[in-house]
């Protein structure tokens, strides 16, 4: 059964750096965790692709982030058009969470009848919102949503992969010798 977003209930999986992190109590089998030398900036990198025409200042914004982000899944043949529709949602959220806060658009509305009800706007936020997570979601940008995609433990560069770099050129090198 799923929600009316399309998730599936129940608690979403557990990333798996979290379960190494805890020593793996489960004792379930777990991928190979990445080692030295295997960080985020080993994946080649792909250029932005040119944001859609149509987008306003927040969604062009967004289109930089989630591409920047996920460079290493996404694809601009296959993803695009679902990246563009959570670009063009976050627009409207953006315009409409502005004019809740100037005050454009009332939070309440009182009826011919003189009961209040939530502004449709307010509803239409709502909505908008729950669209975001779930397209954020089946994008891989969200702990549990990496985890499913088995990118949940992709590694960024650091030191000690630079030192370890270093150290295994002095290994070949004396023994190269």
């Amino acid at each position: 059964m799923a929600t009316r977003t399309g998730r599936p209930n129940g608690r979403p999986p557990k990333p798996t750096e979290r379960k190494r992190a805890a020593g793996n109590p489960g004792k379930r089998a777990m991928p190979a965790a990445p080692g030295h030398g295997e960080g985020l900036d080993a994946v080649p990198s792909q250029a932005v692709p040119r944001a859609p025409e149509k987008l306003g200042p927040t969604g062009r914004a967004w289109w930089r982030k989630i591409w920047a982000g996920g460079r290493s899944w996404l694809s601009p043949d296959v993803d695009g058009l679902i990246i563009e529709q959570l670009c063009r949602a976050l627009d409207e959220a953006a315009a409409l969470r502005r004019g809740i806060e100037a005050g454009e658009i009332p939070r309440w509305t009182e009826s011919a009848t003189g009961r209040y009800f939530t502004h449709p706007s307010v509803k239409r936020l709502e909505a908008l919102d729950a669209q975001i997570m779930a397209k954020a979601s089946d994008l891989g940008f969200t702990p549990a949503a990496r985890a499913r995609l088995g990118l949940a433990e992709v590694r960024v560069r650091d030191e000690l992969d630079e030192l370890g770099r270093k150290r295994d050129e002095r290994r070949a090198g004396a023994t190269g010798s």
